[in-house]
């Protein structure tokens, strides 16, 4: 899963102190390495994108470094009516069982209709993903619908965050042949509102006859589509939230046989949805890891 989810037009918003509106130096994640660095080549001084890109709010960071771990400990303790099993803890990797129900699977896959367009990897089209995909978004009130609403306060509520910090949820479906190669999720620059993805809630709408498994290349994992199993992993280390998690690189594997449909919630460090509905910065709904 990667790409950032569409944003709806921002108001004008109060900078904190660790979001000064014009860094000189700001950090993206580069091609090369998870760490986020200096984009100031790319972009200038990026001057523009202090005073609509500040955060409006002084909500506090859902995380402080060392707060992923206990948070991931807890998730993984309790539970028990999803099954929660420990699949790695070196990052931690969590998977459940039944967190949603077959109708609420049929009704994600009902929304996204014939509304799915071809998945971007990144912010354009790339032949390393050739699936279909679909943004849950406000303008066509899919954010609106019980089952959606329902879902996303369950997601969050298991991941202990906000539910403003998460993106809208991309919905997605693979026929036959269709993969995404080996990629990351952590693609926000820190100094945008919402700040970086700190988890993707991954959750599968389908069985699979063949293939289609979600394989994190780095740890030796593969998951195996199967209605109502979801996986939560980081996309950022522990002991630095600035810096994405090497070990969280992951690929979907080429769909042999059936159809996959599943559905990403990306949670970010700071509120997502406020900024999104406020419209104004045009960073919000694009990759910045590379300056654009």
């Amino acid at each position: 899963p990667s790409s950032i989810s569409p944003s709806l037009p921002i108001s004008p918003i109060s900078v904190l102190p660790d979001s000064p509106p014009a860094p000189p130096n700001l950090r993206h994640l580069s091609a090369a390495s998870p760490r986020l660095s200096s984009c100031s080549a790319a972009c200038g001084r990026c001057d523009s994108k202090g005073k609509a890109c500040a955060r409006r709010n002084k909500e506090p960071a859902v995380h402080a470094p060392g707060g992923l771990r206990s948070n991931f400990a807890s998730i993984a303790a309790g539970w028990a009516e999803y099954s929660p099993t420990l699949l790695s803890s070196e990052p931690y990797v969590v998977q459940f069982e039944g967190l949603i129900s077959p109708a609420e699977a049929e009704r994600m896959v009902e929304l996204a209709g014939e509304k799915l367009e071809r998945s971007l990897a990144g912010d354009q089209l790339s032949p390393v993903r050739t699936s279909t995909q679909y943004w849950c978004g406000d303008e066509d009130g899919c954010t609106r619908d019980p089952t959606i609403d329902a879902i996303t306060k369950r997601m969050t509520r298991i991941a202990g965050v906000p539910e403003e910090n998460a993106e809208y949820f991309q919905i997605l479906k693979y026929e036959p042949g269709q993969f995404y190669r080996t990629h990351h999720d952590q693609q926000s620059a820190h100094w945008t509102p919402q700040g970086v993805r700190v988890y993707t809630f991954f959750v599968y709408l389908s069985d699979v006859e063949a293939g289609g498994g979600t394989r994190f290349t780095d740890l030796g994992i593969t998951v195996t589509p199967k209605l109502g199993r979801a996986v939560l992993w980081p996309s950022v280390l522990d002991s630095d939230l600035l810096t994405g998690e090497p070990k969280t690189h992951h690929e979907a594997v080429t769909v042999e046989a059936g159809v996959k449909y599943a559905a990403n919630l990306w949670i970010h460090l700071y509120d997502f949805k406020s900024p999104s509905r406020a419209g104004e910065c045009p960073f919000l709904g694009q990759n910045t890891h590379n300056g654009r």
